[in-house]
This record gives C-alpha cells, structure tokens and sequence, in this order.
C-alpha cells in the first residue's frame, strides 16, 4: 500500500515549474496512477476491489500523460482544452479514490479491524466539494476560490496523511 499513499502524493500535490511560457510537472500526475497501479497490484490478492482499480489507474496515467505533453506542446488557445481534460481527470481520480478507500473498508470487515476509513471516506468527499466549489466559483472570477482551494489543499493533506496511517496499520497487519 505503500505505492499506492507515493502515488496519491503525486497526484494530490501539484509541483509546477514555469520556464518560457511551458509549464512543466515536477511531480506529474501519470507517475503517480502508475505507482498506484503497482501499489493496488500488490495488494489485490487480499482484496478483488484492487484489482479491478488497476485498469483505471493505467487509463488515467496515459490521460493524465497526454495532458501533460499538451502543457509541453508550444500551442496557443489551449487554456480550455486543458481545463476540460482537468476536470475530466479530477473526476476519475475522485472515482478511483471512492474505490480505493471502499476496498480499504472491505480489508477492514476481513480482517476485523480498523484501517482509518471512518476518517478516509468524509475526507475524500470534503476533497471532491473543495475541488468542484473552487472550480465553479473560478468561474465566477472570483478571489474566493484561491480560499476554496486551499482549504481543499489542506484537505488533501489530512487525506494524505490519514492514508499513510492506513497504510502502516495494514502493513502491521501483514506481520501479525
């Protein structure tokens, strides 16, 4: 699971360096789906939910990919096209971590025992209202969303760290 909480941090932290007018990833989303490709590979003997996340994360990792080549590509006009394929992606990583956590709370009922996801579940939802409230009031143009935003960042954080306590409890459970 350890794969799967280094891919989160890929995909939830967005790092971006600009030189030139391109904007480049320093930590790029489709590096992230692939890490949490191979973490839900690793673990999808114990739980069926993994394994059927793993094609997902592998579309959203050449999506995610392909949106990054754009950022790459000398193109003008293109603010738009990206802020679809943006919302598109979010979308499907909002999905893909519904599933993750739901897998997490099926490890849960196996093994009798708690993996954070009473926490995990409210925080991912939070995620998913900051990132639509911060999109639909830039919009607006209004300042209020950077406010939006960054709670959601904070929200992210929460997650992120709440996940690698998830990921320490199962790895404890593996030992037992």
């Amino acid at each position: 699971m350890k794969k799967i909480f280094a891919g989160l941090i890929f995909i939830l932290f967005n790092v971006h360096v600009t030189l030139g007018g391109y904007m480049i990833g320093l930590l790029p989303d489709f590096v992230g789906y692939l890490l949490v490709a191979a973490g839900l590979k690793e673990v999808w003997q114990e739980e069926g939910v993994f394994e059927n996340l793993v094609p997902l994360a592998l579309e959203l990792a050449v999506f995610t990919g392909v949106i990054y080549l754009i950022r790459l590509l000398p193109m003008t006009r293109r603010e738009g096209l990206l802020a679809v394929l943006d919302v598109l992606a979010t979308l499907c990583f909002l999905v893909m971590v519904y599933k993750i956590v739901g897998g997490v709370k099926a490890l849960e009922k196996k093994h009798l025992c708690t993996l954070s996801t009473r926490r995990l579940m409210p925080l991912a939802i939070g995620y998913a209202v900051c990132n639509a409230g911060a999109l639909l009031i830039a919009l607006t143009g209004s300042v209020l969303a950077a406010v939006v935003a960054i709670i959601g960042l904070a929200v992210a954080f929460v997650f992120v760290v709440t996940f690698y306590d998830t990921t320490n409890k199962y790895r404890y459970l593996q030992h037992i």
